[in-house]
């Protein structure tokens, strides 16, 4: 559209013969507004000759015209405005009686392609409150999403990436099992978190996670409070988990370092050989005969239903 104006103003300043300006290298704003207006006019007479030859007979056009309801009018230099009831305001004259251009138009079109360069690819409403400040074009907004669908810019920024297509569930999920909840259970962290030993004032809060045990069948969760990220803390978390919902049978988790290691530290209690817990608690999870099951490394997806878990929460506690 500029290219367009900076030609025509350069073609009709040479052709002018009359004119004693010189012609200068640039061309100043006034010459180049000029030429649009000229531009507008002509496109005018082609889409809007019959309400433009009635606007200067009668000074008003047929109440048949697809126009009417804008209540057009021609302004100094004759071209169709909207009317409307803004005459009191205070507002700028090209904003209150914006220039009417046709759909069908290649103004219109050249118009909204320069306005979506300017604002650098922005969106569609964006685009209107822009052009709406100046012209009112018939059918904007086709005409604005039909230039944000050809632009290949915008459609390389919003296409979307290819998706794999998911696996199978798990059996646990989709098979029916005991009634216990957290018979088979899912475990994650999420945080950190600021947690506080007592109340009152001068007391210090100190880091820590929310370790989060999920049903694989009831999507039930239960929530406990770790200060590290340390294997023992996680087991400290555990056995108030089995304290509180009873005794679990499988875990499954992601590749954690801490879940990596508190697995070996419940396989070396399993074998009541090394356990660094009472014979009490080894003898417990001996008999419970829990087992871990590891995600592949890297395969956050495969750990869907605790991740929605850790949303949830963090919902919540927002």
């Amino acid at each position: 559209m500029d290219r367009a104006r900076h030609v025509h103003t350069a073609c009709s300043n040479k052709g002018n013969k009359n004119s004693i300006k010189q012609i200068t290298q640039f061309l100043n704003s006034k010459e180049l507004q000029n030429t649009l207006n000229q531009i507008i006019k002509i496109d005018q007479t082609i889409d809007y000759k019959e309400e433009m030859t009635d606007l200067k007979e009668k000074n008003k056009i047929k109440l048949r015209s697809k126009h009417v309801e804008l209540s057009p009018y021609l302004d100094d230099i004759g071209l169709l405005r909207v009317g409307g009831r803004l005459q009191s305001s205070r507002l700028v004259g090209e904003i209150k009686n914006t220039i009417i251009l046709s759909q069908t138009s290649h103004l219109s079109w050249l118009l909204v392609n320069d306005a979506h360069i300017k604002l650098l690819h922005g969106g569609y409403a964006m685009m209107m409150n822009y052009l709406r400040s100046r012209y009112w074009i018939v059918g904007l907004k086709q005409l604005v999403k039909k230039c944000g669908r050809q632009c290949v810019t915008c459609t390389r920024h919003k296409s979307l990436t290819t998706q794999p297509q998911m696996g199978n569930l798990p059996e646990v999920r989709v098979n029916p099992g005991p009634p216990q909840p957290f018979k088979c259970s899912g475990v994650d962290y999420a945080g950190p978190i600021q947690i506080r030993t007592s109340k009152g004032r001068g007391h210090r809060s100190y880091k820590g996670y929310i370790c989060l045990f999920i049903c694989m069948k009831t999507k039930a969760v239960h929530l406990e409070a770790v200060s590290d990220l340390t294997s023992s803390g996680f087991l400290s978390a555990f056995r108030r988990f089995t304290s509180r919902r009873g005794k679990c049978a499988e875990i499954w988790s992601d590749n954690g370092l801490n879940f990596v290691e508190a697995a070996r530290e419940l396989a070396l209690m399993l074998n009541q050989t090394k356990s660094d817990f009472g014979r009490e608690v080894a003898e417990l999870l001996a008999n419970d005969g829990t087992s871990w099951h590891f995600i592949p490394p890297r395969a956050p997806n495969f750990g869907g239903l605790w991740e929605a878990g850790i949303k949830s929460v963090k919902t919540h506690l927002a």
